[in-house]
């Protein structure tokens, strides 16, 4: 079974198929829960538990999470990918355009 998982900075997690926000209706969203979004996808989400936010990118579009204690990553707020650049690259997943060029 797969569990998607969905980072705190996102107030509900998004359908891996069309993309659209998935209601959450659990009150323990840490462990695995059911959810369809509004086009009737149902997958398995879980909220991550690590991921401490430390900033957001100049146009809000990226936001940069601890992974660990000395060690961070940028996270696509668009789509949820980490390992997102908002300085060069943008993100790789989505296509959202870079902060800066």
């Amino acid at each position: 079974m797969t569990i998607y998982t969905y980072t705190p900075d996102l107030t509900r997690p998004l359908c891996p198929v069309c993309g659209a926000a998935v209601p959450q209706d659990t009150d323990t969203p840490e462990t695995p829960w059911q959810g369809t979004c509004h086009a009737g996808h149902t997958f398995t989400f879980q909220l991550e538990s690590e991921g401490e936010w430390l900033e957001d990118s100049k146009s809000g579009r990226f936001s940069r999470v601890a992974t660990e204690p000395e060690e961070s990553t940028w996270i696509c707020n668009e789509c949820g990918e980490a390992g997102a650049d908002p300085y060069e690259a943008g993100c790789g997943e989505c296509g959202a355009e870079p902060d800066f060029h």
